[in-house]
């Protein structure tokens, strides 16, 4: 089984329909990082081009999570990606060991910032990355 993002719409906010049956952004090409699942999307509008910062799965049984980095310039009709991650999994002891999770970009007058969560036995840490 493989996971990708979809989209809904809504009028008003009170009600939402899927956009489409097939996803918006659907898992990475095979031996990819993503190629079992992508979740966890955060987007920015960045002037003429969005960004998305993802969660994604190779499908290993207790691999771990990984953030990956797309981009749009036709308003997420078609996105960029690569097969390697933005972000991977920290080294054995540190707080995300197993994973890391939940990406968002922050942007201030000093530059972009990513916030993450990361994961290690036996408790998960949130930490700025």
């Amino acid at each position: 089984m493989t996971q990708g993002i979809p989209s809904s719409e809504s009028p008003g906010g009170a009600t939402w329909e899927r956009c489409s049956p097939d996803p918006f952004f659907d898992v990475g090409a095979p031996g990819c990082f993503d190629q079992a699942a992508v979740y966890g999307p955060a987007l920015l509008a960045d002037g003429d081009t969005l960004k998305m910062w993802y969660e994604g799965f190779e499908g290993v049984i207790e691999g771990p999570i990984r953030i990956g980095f797309a981009y749009s310039l036709d308003q997420g009709m078609s996105w960029v990606r690569h097969c390697q991650p933005a972000l991977a999994e920290g080294g054995t002891g540190d707080f995300d060991e197993l994973g890391v999770r939940a990406p968002h970009e922050l942007r201030d007058g000093a530059g972009q910032l990513v916030l993450y969560c990361g994961g290690s036995a036996p408790s998960g840490a949130a930490a700025r990355g």
